[in-house]
């Protein structure tokens, strides 16, 4: 009987011990499986965001809807993951929110072109000539090095190549044409 009750005992510790160390190493995992998982939602936004606004510096909306649809929404859910996952995003900070400034400066280029704003703008409100230019390659440069630094941060080897491919194409053939 004092074995059995021995054995119960130390089963009882055992698992006690066993169970405290799994909380431990929760504890300690947590935090870089919310940082990976925040990175993670950050980027299939981002990348969501580029591909509209980069299709867009193409062909310019022909109305607000899509000006709206295309441009302001997917720049809107972008910022908005970016405040979500905000802690989590603190070494990448720079190279996502210069990804974030470039397209709201694509934003304004691509909405004073588009027809149903350009109209409504008096021509001294307009900025001058040139000065709000919607460039692909600042949009592909900007959204690169974020790529690049949410890659490093996650210990995944972006595939620059195939990103690189993928944008020259966008730009040798532009949706639409």
């Amino acid at each position: 009987m004092a074995g059995t009750l021995l054995g119960v005992v130390v089963t009882h510790l055992l698992e006690q011990r066993g169970r405290a160390y799994q909380k431990r190493e929760d504890i300690a995992f947590g935090p870089l499986q919310d940082r990976y998982e925040a990175l993670k939602a950050t980027y299939r936004v981002m990348v969501r965001c580029h591909v509209s606004v980069f299709q867009r510096t193409f062909s310019y909306p022909k109305s607000r809807e899509e000006f709206e649809r295309d441009v302001l929404q997917p720049i809107r859910e972008l910022s908005e993951t970016i405040n979500m996952n905000g802690m989590w995003l603190s070494k990448v900070q720079p190279e996502i929110t210069g990804a974030y400034e470039a397209y709201v400066k694509a934003a304004i280029g691509i909405q004073l072109r588009t027809p149903a704003y350009a109209n409504t703008i008096p021509e001294q409100s307009r900025p001058p000539s040139g000065s709000m230019d919607v460039s692909p390659d600042v949009l592909t440069m900007h959204f690169t090095k974020a790529v690049k630094a949410m890659g490093d941060e996650m210990g995944v080897e972006p595939l620059e190549k195939g990103l690189e491919n993928i944008f020259r194409r966008l730009k040798e053939k532009p949706p639409g044409s």
